[in-house]
């Protein structure tokens, strides 16, 4: 119950306020669903980050890492297949995007070429919540 509510409350508190943010329609959005994330992908997202790889979810056990994975750690995630599926990727980051830095999409952009990543496009004063809560200005 602890996330839920957690949860909850950051939604509707921590709206980002930017000249791109339509902070009405963010606040009545965020009351009305539910956080876009489960707590495993928190954690996921975590792990990535303190342990500076791409790499599948870690049980933090052997055995359920091997029952799931059939190794005892979890794997890295062969970003080189996203290519292969020949899907074009346009990239639009947010120079104010805390759950993103421009060096990581930037790696991720030029491993992934220009025949993968169609469009890379850098928005200042765009943050994680500009993208979908969008106010022209």
């Amino acid at each position: 119950m602890f996330f839920s509510k957690f949860c909850d409350s950051a939604a509707i508190t921590n709206v980002p306020i930017s000249p791109y943010v339509n902070e009405h329609q963010a606040r009545v959005a965020n009351a009305r669903a539910k956080p876009g994330a489960s707590v495993k992908q928190l954690l996921h997202y975590a792990e990535n980050i303190k342990s500076g790889e791409f790499r599948q979810f870690d049980y933090f056990s052997a055995a359920d890492n091997y029952q799931k994975y059939g190794s005892s750690t979890a794997p890295a995630i062969d970003v080189s297949k996203i290519s292969q599926t020949k899907v074009p990727i346009g990239m639009f980051v947010g120079d104010q995007d805390s759950l993103s830095e421009f060096s990581d999409t930037k790696y991720l952009a030029d491993l992934l070429g220009p025949q993968t990543v169609v469009e890379y496009m850098y928005l200042r004063g765009f943050d994680h919540s500009s993208f979908n809560l969008y106010k022209p200005t």
